[in-house]
């Protein structure tokens, strides 16, 4: 039976043409070429070479959706599903620069999808939220990103957590036990030891650790971790930030309510 495609359903489109394809397409021919009534709703061949284009391009996004669904989703994978489908545009469009249908259905949904990665602008929680996966922090971003992008990245997520966390996200050094010593030099050192460092900001002590190599679970799962409970005293603060991953498929619909791209 063909699937039809639906407004509300994500990849309809593309599961539609795709049965079409490999299940419709031979007993589609064989029919109408019975049926000359039928003569008329006959696809020619490049309607069907058109249609395995559009089915090849709307498979990445297939993988993308389906790699992003479900109650796990997290908001660290927004930024990086956009940056791979805007690769999928720039080389489609490459490739099929001189075809009279996808080359127009391509710039509509580059433009279309565009419109959707102004969106992340809006609030820093989808940058804040790559960041706060200990094995990325900022990586992602000066690896794969305009250099010239840089310092907009970092102040945004210093604005972000000093306008939101970081009033009393702090470490404070706990008071040395009073110490009585004749000498003044010694006193005048003491002290000295004990004012050094007296605040550690928790987002620079965060980013200047190394990269976590390996993390078997999400970024979301690691911040759940008693240890970093009990390694940054601030740990409630950090663990609402890490909730917004948990508001992913909300967001998500906010942000992008419209089902297609192309």
């Amino acid at each position: 039976m063909p699937r039809r495609d639906q407004s509300t359903r994500w990849n309809s489109w593309y599961e539609m043409i795709d049965r079409a394809l490999r299940q419709i397409k031979q007993p589609l021919i064989h029919l109408l070429s019975e049926e000359p009534a039928l003569t008329k709703d006959n696809l020619s061949s490049d309607d069907w070479q058109t249609s395995t284009y559009i089915r090849d391009f709307l498979a990445s996004f297939y993988d993308t959706t389906k790699a992003t669904e479900g109650r796990h989703a997290t908001l660290d994978k927004v930024i990086p599903s956009l940056d791979f489908m805007a690769i999928q545009f720039e080389q489609a469009l490459k490739k099929y620069n001189d075809h009279p249908y996808m080359k127009p259905c391509l710039h509509a949904g580059f433009t279309k999808l565009l419109k959707y990665w102004n969106r992340t602008e809006r609030v820093p929680v989808y940058t804040a939220a790559m960041i706060l996966d200990p094995t990325l922090k900022y990586t992602y971003f000066e690896d794969g990103w305009d250099p010239e992008w840089q310092p907009h990245i970092r102040e945004q997520m210093r604005l972000f957590w000093e306008s939101t966390y970081k009033p009393s996200a702090t470490i404070s050094r706990p008071s040395a036990p009073p110490v009585h010593l004749d000498n003044e030099f010694l006193r005048w050192m003491h002290r000295r030891r004990a004012d050094t460092g007296a605040d550690i900001d928790e987002l620079e002590r965060y980013i200047n650790e190394p990269l976590l190599i390996q993390n078997n679970g999400t970024a979301l799962h690691w911040w759940l971790m008693h240890e970093q409970r009990t390694r940054l005293p601030s740990y409630q603060r950090w663990l609402s930030i890490s909730f917004l991953y948990l508001l992913c498929h909300l967001n998500l619909k906010e942000s992008f309510p419209e089902p297609s791209i192309l």
